[in-house]
This record gives C-alpha cells, sequence and structure tokens, in this order.
C-alpha cells in the first residue's frame, strides 16, 4: 500500500468518527448536568434495552447486585472500576 493511500484511509476513518451523533455540552446548563445526562442514557441503554439480556442466563442476579452497589438514588458522584482477568467477560 502507498503511504498516501494508508494516509487517505486514515483521514476518512477520523472524518467517519468525527461525524458521529454525540451530545453538545451547551445543551446543558453545566458540565454536571450533562454528565447526569449521559450516564442516565447509558444506564437506560444497559438495565431497559428491549432486547436486554434474555440470552445470558442467570444475568438478572448479576445485575441486580451491581445496581445494588451503585447506590443509584444517591446524588453523589460515583466511580467504578472493573478488574480482572483478560477475557473473562468484563465487558
Amino acid at each position: 500500500e502507498k503511504p498516501e493511500d494508508h494516509k487517505q484511509r486514515w483521514v476518512q476513518a477520523l472524518t467517519d468518527i468525527a461525524n458521529i451523533a454525540g451530545e453538545d455540552l451547551r445543551n446543558g446548563p453545566n458540565d454536571a448536568h450533562m454528565v447526569e445526562k449521559i450516564a442516565n442514557d447509558v444506564s437506560n441503554k444497559l438495565f431497559h434495552s428491549p432486547k436486554g439480556f434474555g440470552d445470558l442466563v442467570g444475568i438478572e442476579d448479576h445485575i441486580e447486585a451491581i445496581i445494588s452497589k451503585l447506590c443509584l438514588e444517591y446524588k453523589e458522584a460515583r466511580m467504578v472500576g472493573i478488574w480482572g482477568q483478560s477475557g473473562i467477560g468484563k465487558s
């Protein structure tokens, strides 16, 4: 592959990524509001998805355990770390 072709592929890939729709921070009153909005959007997609996790046997108990540990009823900021051996399904 020629260097110019390689460069053009990178330019196209970065252009495609830049055109993906996202959240505009100017749409909220402050950064904290937008972080909360994004976190809620992600949570709704994970835990209230129409297709859900139905094909993963026994996943419901694990989801409930994680939700209880997150203490979602509190408004303070939270940080979650997930660690473990590679390839065990942390994603």
